[in-house]
């Protein structure tokens, strides 16, 4: 998914077109306006300073405890007939999971949105091995169509415009798509319901993991993950 690391002459080039780009340029700042706002319409009744010194409180005492942390995770998951492996590198990681597909006779895999699957570059890392990957989440397979890296760490396709967006629908289905924003949704989610069907394994992130009692959970609007996690029968 991801090129190889680009000289300093090119990676100024793609900064200067960047910066030129008007549409993105607009986008970008309009969502700076909204998320602001929406943010504040969110916190609106919670006390945010409160909220964050709780959560960075916790996010310590994970770090200075991670260990014992770990052990007890692993315990109680195990527990509940989860298999918990470590990995100490992103390649013994893809390893690890290439073998869990090996095992299990998996030719395609269906993922939801996770950021350590991105840094570890867990998708090429699949495909070498003759596995069909598929990116879930709306923005991630959009980006995946175009075979492009996310511009965002919750809004990967933001740099888009409808219209290329169903440039990229009318190849991918072969029918010519309409730039409705609505329709491009009701596109997405037929094709993305066919792939969820066909899925061997489902691969999912986890934004927190819980030690007492070796539960995984996922913060998702779409609800993908979801079905990533319910619907093929080996789940990552």
């Amino acid at each position: 998914m991801h090129d190889a690391l680009k000289s300093s002459s090119g990676y100024h080039k793609e900064l200067d077109e960047a910066l030129n780009d008007e549409f993105l340029r607009r986008t970008l700042d309009t969502f700076a306006v909204a998320y602001r706002a929406n943010r504040e319409a969110v916190f609106k009744e919670v006390d945010e300073r409160a909220l964050i010194a709780q959560v960075a409180d916790a996010k310590d005492y994970a770090c200075q405890h991670m260990e014992e942390l770990y052990s007890q995770f692993k315990a109680e998951a195990e527990k509940r007939g989860v298999h918990v492996h470590r990995a100490a590198t992103a390649a013994e990681a893809n390893e690890i999971i290439a073998r869990i597909a090996r095992e299990n006779n998996v030719k395609r895999v269906v993922k939801s949105k996770s950021m350590t699957a991105e840094e570890i570059e867990l998708n090429p890392a699949l495909e070498a091995q003759g596995l069909i990957v598929d990116e879930t989440d709306l923005g991630e397979w959009i980006i995946q169509l175009r075979h492009e890296g996310p511009s965002h760490m919750v809004m990967p396709a933001i740099h888009l415009s409808r219209y290329q967006v169903a440039d990229d629908f009318t190849k991918a289905t072969g029918v010519k798509q309409d730039s409705d924003v609505q329709h491009l949704v009701k596109v997405a989610r037929v094709q993305l319901r066919r792939k969820f069907i066909a899925a061997d394994m489902g691969i999912s992130g986890c934004n927190f993991a819980v030690a007492e009692n070796g539960s995984v959970s996922t913060v998702t609007n779409e609800g993908n993950a979801r079905m990533v996690t319910t619907l093929p029968r080996v789940h990552v």
